[in-house]
């Protein structure tokens, strides 16, 4: 589950009489807009903590005036992402003869460091696709049997075919079948008041993935990456991190795929020993709690006894291949995937916050298995969009993605 957050706490700040910087969205980037702010430079100082983060910024081609735009950003965009996020923002710095400049900074909030690791990347030349290139991104996922609805907003679903089309065809296919639905908020009934603070969810039961209001906050926003030619869309977090949980789940799928398929040859089996044999077989009760009786094959004439037994052995295969096949999916907590994944990161902070959060909050075996989920879905987040981040300050969960282990 994806939940929305604020930038957190507030950034002191004291006058100065310094040059200011106004920080604004070009409209053709972004659709959200970020309080328009004057900051003086010489606030730097006071700027520096932002809630529980010290703000660390990496690289030395910052200016005075990039530092505090990038920190304003974070701050006054309350920003709906548990990973990263990048901050296009559009600001000019007080004086005669100054033009706007347009600058990407990533900023990653590191739960081992509680610091905001701030990152200048540049320019973005990057867009949302357009009609044709949107039906192209379309064709491809149908390949896999993957749909979106409920976009009523033509825009909204570019960007959500935009990160779809992020993933790999190796990925598209452990996800084989989903469906990306578009909704205005969580159901009441599950999450209660919460649920306008809950940006996407995995429903595994049906194989959909739910993104609502609050995941298309910042949807549109040209937001995450580091390439300044292929930035995505701030939806690209709600639906990386749900998608990651479909992934959690794929093993588990396959034994319901193996359940069920185990499920029809067993009552293949049965209806063929009723339907050729109703002399020598019969059924008792209904459904599941049945039971059946049968004549011994030497009471069968010597030209059918083969063709009997051969049934009768098949049926006895298939009600037991069915029964283990039904306990390994009934019995099942996690898929073999996560419990690798759980030995990977048994001694290691969870990579956010959120995921900090529901970690330190875990009680029992099924929050701790839930905490392990959340672990999971938002450093596939991290990975898919910032994985040089992972590599340096997880380097054991960026191997283990790096390396395919989520998709084994």
């Amino acid at each position: 589950m994806y939940h929305g957050g604020g930038g957190g706490g507030n950034t002191r700040t004291r006058g100065g009489t310094g040059r200011r910087a106004t920080i604004r969205l070009e409209p053709q980037l972004v659709e959200m807009i970020i309080r328009a702010a004057a900051i003086g430079e010489d606030s730097l100082a006071d700027a520096i903590t932002i809630g529980d983060f010290t703000s660390q910024f990496h690289g030395n081609d910052f200016s005075d005036t990039e530092h505090l735009v990038a920190l304003q950003a974070f701050r006054d965009s309350h920003p709906v992402h548990n990973v990263m996020g990048t901050y296009c923002v559009s600001f000019t710095p007080s004086g005669t003869g100054s033009t706007a400049r347009i600058i990407i900074f990533n900023i990653v909030a590191n739960a081992n460091t509680s610091s905001l690791d701030i990152f200048k990347i540049g320019t973005p030349t990057s867009t949302l696709p357009n009609d044709s290139e949107a039906q192209t991104i379309t064709t491809r996922l149908t390949g896999y049997n993957i749909s979106l609805s409920g976009f009523n907003d033509s825009n909204e679903r570019k960007a959500a075919l935009m990160s779809m089309n992020a993933f790999a065809d190796t990925e598209l296919d452990k996800v084989r079948g989903l469906s990306v639905v578009r909704r205005t908020n969580a159901s009441s009934s599950t999450h209660g008041e919460d649920r306008e603070a809950i940006g996407g969810e995995y429903n595994q039961t049906q194989h959909q993935v739910e993104i609502y209001n609050r995941g298309y906050v910042e949807g549109l926003r040209l937001a995450y990456g580091t390439n300044t030619g292929a930035i995505l869309p701030g939806v690209v977090a709600a639906i990386f991190h749900e998608v990651g949980h479909a992934i959690a789940y794929s093993g588990i799928r396959q034994l319901g795929r193996s359940d069920s398929e185990a499920r029809q040859r067993y009552d293949s089996a049965r209806s063929q020993m009723r339907t050729r044999w109703p002399d020598y077989y019969s059924e008792s009760g209904e459904g599941d709690s049945f039971t059946y009786r049968y004549e011994n094959p030497r009471n069968v004439p010597d030209d059918q006894r083969a063709e009997y037994q051969s049934d009768l052995a098949r049926l006895r295969e298939t009600i037991s291949s069915a029964e283990s096949a039904n306990r390994a999916y009934t019995q099942a907590t996690e898929s073999p995937m996560m419990i690798s994944f759980g030995r990977t990161i048994r001694r290691l902070t969870p990579v956010t916050p959120y995921s900090k959060r529901v970690a330190e909050a875990a009680s029992d075996d099924a929050s701790r298995l839930a905490a392990a989920e959340e672990f999971f879905a938002e450093a596939y987040a991290v990975y898919k969009t910032y994985p040089d981040w992972l590599r340096d300050n997880r380097r054991a969960v960026y191997d283990f993605f790096s390396q395919d282990q989520h998709l084994r």
